[in-house]
């Protein structure tokens, strides 16, 4: 799998999973599951991102190792599919270059015994022939391996610029989530604020309840003493009424008394009027005696009518009484009633607060989580720096390998026509002329090796950088 095909991959697990927590955000009706889906949204966008840091870094890595160990890179796997494949085309076109000078040199052995035993001019020319022509095939087959190497190169060098973008658009989105995060920990914070506000309203809400709940029971006792108050009221004006249904009684003994009084007296007064003068001071006494009769049958009648009337108010009253009894015992009811509202209220505001309580530990727990997952994230925003610094590195190692590579070609280049020079020596066909065309290839020599020897300098300051 390439690099690009993770990194397209990454997005896509990361918008996947961004747009399924937003669906359980936006159906999901309680606080805390709200709160759980929001803080896991950023971790959908940090856990690829931090996935596809850590594998490029790994695979600079490797490669970095291999290169300060002067390891073959070839056999060593990055991770990354791009730089294992360049990787493998730099190691093996070095490889073939340094047997073709190992070839080289021992051509040049086998020459160097031939020259001092054969001293003829003819041997000496082949021999010449011989090297030059494999100079020649030599310098061909490096100047293709050389532009393989170029293209090479510039693969690196574009793949490294296109890592170094990445890496720079995920330090980007590392700083964007940072941000998010951070603005979702001051929003904790808040939640947190009024989740503690809450708890402490609920409870003042508790305590008020109970202060209320107190009240409410000396409330509902002083009714009660109210209520046995109007109570034995009324049974005392009740025993008001029957004592005046007994003074009704007694004073219609009295009326009754006067009226007979009164019938004496008159009877008195006719037996007077019969006895003539004898009975003269007979009929004064009647007379006085009807009289008292008279009086006390008036004061009966108005004796009667105050105890009418004081029976009319009694019974009134004992009718008032008895309806505020029944009041009393009505506003008995809904006091307690009050009460056990009270009470509801109470236990409400007592589970309001462990509720709060439980969802400010839960806010709490969320927000060490945030931060915690701030600082790992501003870790992966650190490692997608040096990321970025590597790949500019490993850019500038390339662009330093390109122009190696271009003096490697330009020093070879002279190499190219080493055959034909032979073969226009050999018509020419003098010794001298082979002497000049040995010479002409030995002066070649340092020019071929200082190529290679700057090739493997350059592999190695990349690698170390």
């Amino acid at each position: 799998m390439t690099f690009r095909t993770r990194l397209y991959l990454t997005h896509l697990i990361s918008v996947s999973m961004a747009g399924i927590l937003v669906w359980l955000l936006c159906s999901s009706p309680s606080l805390i599951e709200q709160l759980i889906y929001s803080s896991l949204l950023p971790v959908a966008a940090a856990v690829p991102a931090g996935m596809m840091a850590w594998a490029l870094n790994r695979a600079i890595q490797k490669i970095e190792a291999c290169a300060e160990d002067n390891k073959p890179i070839g056999d060593v796997k990055s991770g990354v599919a791009e730089l294992d494949d360049l990787a493998r085309h730099i190691s093996s076109s070095v490889t073939w270059h340094r047997e073709g000078w190992k070839e080289i040199e021992r051509l040049l052995e086998q020459i160097a015994p031939n020259s001092s035993k054969n001293g003829s001019a003819r041997a000496v020319t082949m021999d010449g022939r011989l090297l030059a022509q494999v100079l020649a095939r030599m310098a061909r087959a490096i100047g293709a391996e050389v532009g393989r190497i170029l293209n090479h190169t510039n693969q690196i060098s574009q793949k490294a610029h296109e890592s170094a973008a990445d890496s720079r658009k995920q330090a980007e989105t590392v700083d964007e989530v940072i941000q998010c995060f951070e603005e979702l920990s001051s929003n904790i914070d808040s939640i947190l604020a009024n989740a503690e506000g809450a708890n402490q309203s609920a409870t003042n809400a508790s305590e008020s309840a109970d202060v209320g709940q107190q009240l409410i029971q000396q409330l509902i006792q002083g009714m009660n003493r109210i209520s046995a108050c109007v109570e034995a009221g009324e049974r005392k004006i009740q025993s008001l009424g029957e004592r005046s249904e007994e003074i009704s009684s007694i004073v219609e003994t009295m009326g009754t008394l006067s009226t007979r009084t009164d019938m004496l007296a008159l009877n008195a007064s006719i037996e007077a009027v019969r006895a003539g003068e004898q009975g003269r001071g007979f009929a004064v006494v009647a007379e006085e005696v009807r009289k008292l009769a008279e009086h006390t049958s008036n004061a009966s009648r108005e004796i009667a009518d105050l105890i009418e009337s004081i029976q009319m108010e009694t019974q009134d009253t004992i009718t008032t009484m008895a309806e505020e009894r029944t009041l009393v015992q009505e506003e008995v009811v809904r006091v307690n009633d009050a009460g056990a509202s009270l009470q509801e209220i109470k236990q409400t505001a007592n589970e309001s607060a462990e509720k709060v309580g439980e969802i400010s530990r839960v806010t709490m727990d969320q927000l060490r989580g945030i931060q915690e997952m701030v600082i790992s994230m501003r870790r992966v925003s650190t490692y997608s720096e040096e990321m970025h610094g590597r790949a500019v590195n490993i850019r500038q190692t390339t662009t330093d390998l390109i122009g190696v590579t271009k003096d490697l070609e330009q020093w070879i280049s002279p190499m190219f026509h080493c055959d034909d020079s032979s073969h226009a020596a050999s018509n020419r066909g003098g010794s001298a002329q082979g002497k000049s065309s040995v010479t002409s290839s030995a002066e070649l020599l340092p020019a071929a090796d200082f190529p290679e020897r700057n090739l493997v300098e350059a592999g190695t300051n990349g690698g170390a950088e």
